[in-house]
């Protein structure tokens, strides 16, 4: 196990590293699709208290999937900052983006710590994912991940 540790290490048939080619397999076995959505899942796991999972393109657009911890002190400012975005029609959603909350029926399986989760879909014309993150880097406070840099509520 020593040699796996060993980043340096290099495959005998090619110079690349054993890590480095472990990598390019792990992103060869990616769909082009998760390829397309991997900067705004990566970027929306940078939100304080969330957690995004890649989605899937259908013929009329696109979705990611996340889960917020309505525990932490920013989800609510979270999901503020994404509703506005997403659902404004000077900015979002006239551009056939929406961010809205998914649950299962609650009296089937529980409340919403566990079971509800929020959606960003995209349908309708080109904005792409990465042109998502884009703009919504560009609204949301900076660096996103720094809770010091969120508005807190008195």
């Amino acid at each position: 196990m020593s040699w796996f540790k060993n980043n340096k290490s290099k495959d005998k048939d090619s110079e690349e590293t054993i890590l480095e080619k472990m990598e390019r397999l792990e992103n060869e076995d990616r769909t082009p699709h998760e390829k397309k959505l991997s900067k705004l899942v990566a970027y929306l796991n940078r939100l304080p208290g969330t957690q995004a999972s890649a989605g899937r393109f259908t013929k009329e657009g696109w979705h990611v999937s996340m889960f917020i911890d309505i525990d932490h002190p920013l989800a609510w400012n979270v999901v503020q900052e994404l509703g506005f975005f997403c659902n404004s029609p000077s900015i979002g959603q006239g551009s056939g983006l929406e961010f809205f909350p998914i649950s299962p029926p609650p009296y089937l399986n529980g409340g919403p710590r566990e079971f509800l989760s929020w959606t960003l879909c995209h349908t309708g014309g080109k904005f792409s994912p990465s042109e998502v993150a884009k703009s919504i880097e560009g609204v949301l406070p900076q660096p996103v991940e720094d809770e010091t840099e969120w508005p807190h509520d008195e």
